[in-house]
């Protein structure tokens, strides 16, 4: 015989609870690559902005030392985006005369920096030279010879350091140095590093 009672329903309070509710509701940590990549590439771009700049020259040669920013060691897409940013904008190298003090500092330190951070990283760098000839005298006219002697120059910094060296401008105003009306400044580019076996053997 068929009852007219209601059926009855057992309800689970425990299922219905938030405190139970399914995993993919709980929150998931973040990553900054899950952000769009026009976003993240933008966030790394205002953190180098943000970082010091590093200054190298003979009497302060400590600027090779500095480990790069944290987020260049977030992941290799970021590193790809920002490494030669980071060097163009933020590294800059100043070289003096090749003096015999200078020797090591050159091989031992610059050389290495720039082979460890590889061709691309070292043409990026903003660098100067500022020769051991004064322009006393010295006209627009002879940029070009000026040029000429200064690249010959520089073959002692090649051989030291182990990459040509191109010079890329005229004469870089230096308004911070004392002397900056008599030496002569240039900017210069490190245009490809060499292997240690095919770097000629110093001068004498």
């Amino acid at each position: 015989m068929t009852s007219n009672k209601p059926a009855s329903f057992k309800i689970n309070a425990s299922a219905m609870s938030p405190v139970s509710a399914p995993a993919a509701s709980e929150a998931q940590p973040f990553r900054l690559l899950d952000l769009p990549d026009e976003l993240w590439a933008r966030i790394g771009k205002t953190v180098i902005e943000a970082s010091a700049p590093i200054h190298v020259t003979r009497a302060n040669p400590e600027g090779l030392k500095t480990a790069l920013p944290s987020i260049l060691h977030t992941c290799s897409a970021l590193r790809n985006e920002l490494f030669l940013s980071y060097y163009a904008t933020k590294v800059k190298i100043e070289m003096t005369p090749a003096y015999p003090w200078d020797t090591n500092w050159f091989r031992e330190n610059l050389g290495r920096y720039l082979r460890v951070i590889g061709s691309d990283a070292a043409s990026a760098l903003t660098s100067s030279y500022h020769s051991d000839w004064y322009w006393s005298g010295w006209r627009e006219e002879d940029v070009d010879e000026s040029m000429a002697e200064l690249q010959t120059d520089l073959q002692n910094v090649e051989d030291w350091i182990g990459c040509h060296v191109k010079v890329v401008s005229k004469r870089v105003e230096r308004r911070d140095h004392p002397r900056r009306d008599q030496r002569m400044h240039w900017e210069v580019c490190f245009v490809e590093t060499l292997p240690l076996g095919e770097r000629r053997m110093l001068r004498d």
